[in-house]
């Protein structure tokens, strides 16, 4: 329907990606059943159950198949609902985010039922259970039978952790008479030059995943059966089923598959975000040049720029911390962190009447909690404001124009936070690592923005810049299709971490 521009990305119960499952701040809930088994026979019997709630910033509720304490361990946290009282059984070991959603799924099954208890039972102190409510949790996990595995033999929350592969291969694949042909081209390093738009290439990262990168000129066979062609080449290399599938078009890459390829430039789209062009039926974003000046007197510019001004007048930044704003000092103005959530407020003259902008900015890895306190303390704002603000919802990586433009193509965000504290991320909280990694990305002078990655080396691409910071140097490693404005903003923001190396791609061995 979309004419084959997305990127599809193929996802397996139980070893779903960091990507995926951010897009659910609640975390996920996996039942039993589907649509032959749970929606062909459904009656009104109860049946009594039992959940387990995992994970560090995404939480995921799967429903066991059995109640017993031989599938549970005390590094996490379970649901047992018995209809008229929900238990919260919490690990000795278990994390806080853990525990909040595992409250918080208890109180959705309450609603769900219309109405029951929920009693939270801690790890070794279900004795103190008493009456009904012990009756109740021994009918299903006797006391005498606790037998739980310790959390240090459990899944670790991040089961699968990113890395690079030292050697990938490229297959080349032909689908003749119906009949799927794979051809193995060469062991990695992989050039793009590898690529032919007239075939179907499969790229075989590993445990990393598996990449089908569709030409542009490929039949409209290959394009469709990619995927299946993906599952069948996993079924002959002998991989885990849970190993990661993504199909891309060409000229359409994703920076994660750029990133594969030692010399990777960009052909007719650009190399920095709102200008990418797309051969499919995907609209083109163009950039819209503005006087400024003239945008109060027409609001039709204003809207299409999503500029009600230059970005030059005043604001005021807070940061949400234990459900109160702490006030941002002006120095780390632009400076904000994936797990916590800010509010600003910007101030500017139209005439001789001043206006307000109240933004709430939300971290990708902020808690939903720290997220309504941020737009709560918005709303208190705006009535010190006597209701004369704007409030703005902005979410990362979503960041308007305007935004950016108020920090003078300074914005940095870096990973962690507060709301990190939950998983022993608390070292960032009150400032940044002593060795990080930046990827300075731009479309224009104002809209310049700077986001902290993994610090290794194949997080790095041709198209952009990268401050690698370290207690002794910071380099800038400027990429051969950066923009002058991304070189310039990486230069500009590494002159105020200390001495400063300039490496351009190519040149590493001859610079260091």
């Amino acid at each position: 329907m979309l004419g084959g521009g997305p990127v599809q990305h193929r996802e397996t119960e139980g070893w779903e990606s960091k990507r995926m499952l951010s897009y659910f701040k609640n975390g996920i809930r996996v039942l039993h059943g589907g649509v032959a088994s749970g929606l062909t026979h459904v009656t009104d019997d109860f049946q009594p159950s039992l959940y387990h709630v995992k994970g560090k910033r995404t939480t995921v509720v799967k429903q066991l198949h059995k109640i017993c304490w031989t599938v549970m361990n005390d590094g996490d946290v379970y649901v047992l609902d018995t209809k008229n009282i929900i238990y919260v059984w919490t690990g000795r070991n278990s994390n806080n985010m853990e525990k909040l959603q595992g409250a918080k799924f208890a109180s959705t099954l309450k609603q769900e039922h219309g109405g029951s208890q929920v009693v939270v039972v801690e790890d070794g102190l279900e004795s103190a259970l008493q009456d009904m409510e012990r009756t109740i949790f021994e009918k299903f996990l006797p006391l005498n039978n606790k037998q739980v595995i310790p959390a240090s033999e459990a899944p670790k929350d991040e089961a699968v952790v990113r890395r690079m592969c030292q050697e990938m291969k490229l297959y080349r694949c032909c689908d003749e008479s119906g009949t799927l042909k794979v051809i193995e081209v060469k062991n990695g390093p992989l050039s793009q030059s590898d690529l032919d738009s007239k075939d179907s290439f499969i790229v075989d990262n590993g445990q990393d995943g598996i990449w089908v990168w569709v030409g542009k000129k490929a039949t409209r066979k290959e394009r469709e059966e990619a995927l299946r062609n993906a599952q069948g080449f996993l079924t002959k290399k002998g991989y885990p089923p849970s190993t990661q599938v993504s199909r891309v078009v060409d000229n359409g890459e994703p920076p994660e598959f750029k990133t594969l390829f030692k010399d990777w430039r960009d052909k007719e789209q650009s190399k920095a975000f709102g200008r990418q062009a797309s051969s499919t039926k995907i609209a083109t974003t163009v950039q819209t040049k503005f006087d400024a000046s003239s945008l109060h007197s027409k609001p039709e510019l204003a809207a299409k720029t999503q500029m009600v001004d230059d970005g030059s007048g005043q604001k005021e930044v807070w940061r949400v911390n234990n459900f109160e704003l702490e006030a941002v000092p002006e120095e780390q103005y632009g400076e904000f962190f994936m797990g916590d959530c800010y509010i600003v407020l910007y101030a500017y003259l139209h005439g001789s009447t001043e206006h307000y902008i109240l933004y709430y900015w939300i971290g990708n890895d902020a808690s939903q909690d720290e997220a309504g306190t941020a737009a709560l303390k918005a709303v208190e704002l705006d009535d010190k404001l006597h209701g004369r603000a704007v409030q703005v919802r902005v979410v990362q990586e979503k960041e308007p124009p305007h935004f950016m433009a108020i920090f003078g193509g300074q914005m940095v965000v870096f990973e962690g936070g507060y709301a990190s504290s939950f998983d022993g991320a608390g070292a960032r909280n009150e400032g940044r690592k002593s060795s990080y990694m930046l990827q300075v990305r731009a479309t224009a002078g104002l809209y310049t923005k700077a986001v902290e990655v993994d610090m290794r080396a194949g997080c790095l691409n041709s198209n952009d810049c990268f401050i690698v910071t370290t207690p002794l140097l910071t380099y800038v490693w400027c990429g051969k299709g950066s923009t002058g404005d991304e070189r310039e903003m990486a230069k500009t923001l590494s002159s105020k971490r200390g001495e400063t190396v300039i490496v351009s791609e190519g040149e590493q061995g001859r610079s260091l």
